[in-house]
């Protein structure tokens, strides 16, 4: 059922469950998911509020885009889930975004969510953007609201399609998702700093946060769990344009003049090394041979066959050894990326 409100005095009953109110001289919809429901469209041109009829229900919200507009925003004014794993996998409740330019098809975040905020374009090929907010029926939590405001392509308020998030103010505090709980993993995205007064600014600051920005007792910046700085970054990473990606740590006071101003995250796909193969993943031949590509190439697997048992035998695997520059001691050692939870810094503009 949908109620159609068109001020708060009236009040209308059609066929499936949209609001419609009049906020600060605009119209605000509000759209829920109803338990057993797959997919919701979200067809309004002004902001849609989305939101749960039930505890746990989950479906895909599918924004169209309509003519004259390029991008959305999503707000999160309430939103919170459970923590990624230890391994970083939100593998409770998660939020998937699919179709858009800006992130990877597929792209996911967990935890609390609440005052963050993202950008997300519109393709060519593609005119509506998925986004499902899922729910296992043994989380403690299962509510959500989340707003959706549509952005022309001419308005001032249009980002860079590459920004899934963008601050316009000159001073600010951006943090990776659910910090600083667990840090999540898979994610690619950029955090930009943009607006229009962007031609007159000319260099930007990024520092630590400390425990006057709201996170008091957390280290601000927790992205590989070793106390000594690796020769490269090529896990997770983060990188200020004009600057060398950092995994380790950043300097006190890490200035850049390169525009336009942003920070590329890279949180690899892993929190966790491969770990080492059991010869119980494998009950045949060709389960054993096939250990290898699911491995990533790093071990070779040959099976044994019993000859009093028929159909029987054992997997034994080695390290490959045609993989360049690998290590296999790091599969029998602690895990460089355990408890990590990722990173807070606050910027300032300088004009």
């Amino acid at each position: 059922m949908k109620i159609l409100h068109f001020s708060k005095f009236t009040t209308f009953l059609i066929v499936t469950l949209i609001t419609i109110t009049l906020v600060s001289g605009q119209w605000e919809y509000q759209q829920s998911c109803f338990y057993g429901e797959n997919k919701v469209a979200v067809d309004g041109y002004g902001r849609t509020v989305l939101f749960p009829a039930y505890m746990w229900s989950s479906c895909t919200f599918l924004i169209k885009k309509n003519p004259g507009f390029c991008q959305i925003r999503l707000d999160f004014p309430s939103y919170t889930s459970s923590s990624a794993n230890s391994a970083g996998d939100c593998d409770t409740d998660r939020l998937t975004v699919r179709n858009s330019v800006t992130v990877n098809d597929g792209f996911s975040t967990c935890g609390d969510l609440t005052g963050k905020h993202m950008y997300l374009s519109f393709g060519d090929n593609c005119d509506t953007i998925e986004i499902t907010p899922k729910f296992s029926t043994t989380s403690p939590f299962g509510y959500y609201n989340i707003e959706v405001t549509p952005i022309p392509c001419s308005s001032p308020d249009l980002v860079p399609t590459y920004c899934l998030q963008n601050y316009n103010t000159s001073t600010g505090v951006v943090t990776s998702f659910d910090y600083p709980k667990q840090q999540q993993n898979s994610q690619q995205y950029t955090i930009c700093v943009h607006s229009q007064k962007v031609e007159d600014w000319k260099e930007i600051s990024w520092k630590r946060c400390t425990s006057e920005d709201g996170f008091p007792g957390s280290s601000p910046f927790s992205m590989i769990s070793s106390d000594v700085p690796p020769s490269t970054c090529d896990t997770d990473w983060i990188a200020v344009n004009g600057d060398q990606p950092r995994c380790f740590n950043v300097p006190s006071n890490l200035r850049s003049t390169w525009k336009p101003f942003l920070i590329n995250v890279n949180f690899d796909e892993m929190e966790l090394f491969p770990p080492i193969i059991d010869p119980e993943f494998a009950t045949s031949a060709a389960s054993c041979i096939g250990l290898r590509p699911k491995s990533g190439d790093l071990f070779v697997c040959a099976w044994f066959a019993e000859p009093s048992h028929v159909n029987s035998g054992t997997c034994q695997c080695d390290v490959s050894p045609v993989v360049p520059g690998f290590d296999p001691s790091v599969l029998f050692e602690p895990s460089p990326d355990v408890g990590n939870i990722g990173f807070c810094l606050k910027y300032e503009v300088q004009t």
